[in-house]
Order: structure tokens, then sequence, then C-alpha cells
């Protein structure tokens, strides 16, 4: 496996850091009560929840190799899916803008049978977009090439805005911090409306962190066409 060989020589043996799993969530189109596609969620072997391996990653200096074959193993799994439904992985734009990415990624597409056009890359709003002039480079050759990008964790950057209008990806996620007391807080309906109403006609707009009835039927009401979380479908492998 060429990808494989080449992403273990940059982490001087140490092949115990790669060494995690992926458990898949479902993502539902609401209105239709349907499965749109699956969130590849990464579960390491060697700590404690992925937070900490990807604190490790950066600290260490192998999130490149990470993101790659987390994106790699998700895409072996994918295989299996009987219905081919959309496939998220999640990437960092630490990632996209480097030398090594567009190799990597097209190892990837020919060794495995991921299909550009079934596959959604969702990069972090809340994370720093390090040389944004090639962020946004990449991403429109990811799209190039058939990718659709989703932008994750809306309302949890300082500047949502700007970065939907910088990056235009296909699909807003916003953040569980919504879901939880969107039922109760007008300040949170009123944000999302207020999303929707701008980009709701041209993207797809998630809620993630659904764990209630009630929280799924504020969303419609809203305008949101898809969901994700606990009250749609708890995570698990394929």
């Amino acid at each position: 496996m060429i990808l494989g060989d080449s992403m273990f020589k940059t982490m001087n043996g140490e092949k115990d850091r790669l060494d995690f799993h992926h458990v898949f969530q479902s993502i539902v189109a609401l209105n239709e009560n349907e499965v749109y596609g699956y969130e590849a969620l990464l579960r390491p072997k060697n700590f404690d929840n992925p937070e900490l391996h990807f604190i490790d990653a950066k600290k260490n200096n192998y999130l490149f190799e990470l993101d790659m074959t987390s994106i790699y193993k998700a895409s072996l799994q994918y295989q299996q899916l009987p219905n081919k439904e959309k496939l998220f992985v999640n990437i960092c734009p630490s990632t996209i803008i480097s030398p090594k990415f567009p190799e990597i990624m097209n190892e990837i597409i020919d060794d495995t049978t991921i299909s550009p056009e079934n596959t959604i890359l969702e990069i972090s709003e809340a994370e720093k977009k390090e040389d944004l002039d090639l962020l946004i480079e990449r991403v429109n050759d990811l799209k190039n090439w058939g990718f659709e990008i989703a932008l994750d964790d809306i309302g949890r950057g300082e500047s949502t805005l700007e970065a939907i209008i910088e990056l235009d990806p296909d699909i807003l996620k916003f953040d569980r911090f919504f879901a939880h007391g969107i039922v109760y807080f007008q300040k949170k309906r009123e944000y999302m409306r207020r999303i929707v109403e701008i980009f709701g006609k041209d993207k797809l707009i998630v809620l993630e962190g659904m764990e209630t009835r009630e929280e799924m039927q504020t969303a419609i009401d809203i305008g949101i066409t898809h969901g994700q979380g606990y009250y749609l479908g708890r995570p698990g492998i394929l």
C-alpha cells in the first residue's frame, strides 16, 4: 500500500500514534426522514478522546499524517456502505494547504473506490485559517475534482459570515451548541434563522447534536433541512 508506507515513514516508526478506527453517525434529511450520509468520527486507541489525539498530533507535528490516514481508513470502510450515501470526513485547513496534500489525496482516490462526488470534506469554522489565499485556491481545486466542502462548527469561530463567503462551502454545519436549548433560547433560533435566510437557498444546512424530538421540530421550523445527533442515530460501526 503506497499510501500507508509513505505515511509511516514520516512517523519515525511510531505507528501507534496512527492506531485508531472510525465510527459512523448518520446525517438525516429531516423532512424526508431519510439518511443523507454518514460522518466518519475518529476513535483513537491510545488517547482518551479524539481531541487529545489531535492536540498531540499538532504538538508532535504529525497532524497531516493523522488527517490523511483518517481519510484513507474512512474511505476503505465507506466501501462497505450498501447504498453509497455521502461520506463526511474531517480535514484541517493546515492539511489542505500542505504541499503534500494533492499527491496523497490522489493516492487515496486511486487506492480506494472513493468517489469525489460522494465525499464531503469538513473544514472546521472554528480553526484558524492559515494562509487563507492558498486555502481558498485548494478548496476550489477540490470542488473541481468533484468534492463537496462542508464548513463545520458554524457559530464557534469569530467570523462565521466571512468564512462562509470566502470559502463558499456547499454545506454548513451548525455546532451542537445550537441544538442544546434551541427550544428555549430565542437568540439561538434567531442566529440560525439569519444564516438560513442568507444562505439556505443554495447551501445544505445541518444542525449537529439533536437529542430530542422537540429540538428536531424546532430546527425544522427554523428552516434547517438536515440533522445529526443521538435522536437521529448514534455513532456505530458499519
